[in-house]
């Protein structure tokens, strides 16, 4: 299957959410206690330039970045059990649109649950790297790692 990315439609959250991995709502619950919805939803409004993927029109995950500050964002990226399915197509493609989303950062950080260990090799092979396993994160007070990617000052362009 032809994985393809176009930007985010307001009805995405919707139609991703009640497909979500089981990894993904567990993070979800950890870190703040929203529904899959409600994270979907504050990514999709949050973010400068929410992207979905889609598999055949249907959308199978949402990824983007949250301005913080001046050129730092929380990079995030939510999807459904399709991801796993399709992953050699995934990780191939991720790294072509994460090279574009990164553009005008100069730092990129967020939480991860330590359970989520696919998510967690896909961003160190994007990249990233842990800097601190936090015992108690989240509303769920559980063992999450703090990621972060630093870009060269010349890699930044206005967002």
């Amino acid at each position: 299957m032809t994985l393809y990315v176009r930007q985010a439609a307001a009805e995405d959250p919707v139609l991703l959410a009640p497909y979500l991995r089981q990894a993904d709502r567990n993070e979800i619950a950890a870190a703040s206690g929203q529904s899959p919805l409600e994270a979907l939803t504050a990514g999709y409004q949050l973010s400068s330039d929410p992207r979905t993927v889609t598999e055949n029109g249907t959308p199978i995950a949402m990824f983007g970045v949250v301005p913080v500050g001046p050129y730092k964002g929380v990079p995030w990226m939510l999807g459904s059990g399709q991801v796993e399915a399709n992953w050699f197509s995934f990780i191939r493609r991720s790294r072509q649109e994460f090279d574009t989303l990164r553009r005008g950062w100069f730092c990129l950080e967020n939480m991860i649950d330590e359970r989520n260990t696919l998510h967690i090799r896909w961003i160190e092979w994007l990249g990233f790297e842990l800097l601190e396993r936090v015992d108690s994160y989240g509303v769920g007070r559980l063992p999450f790692w703090r990621f972060a990617l630093e870009a060269p000052l010349e890699n930044i362009v206005s967002v």
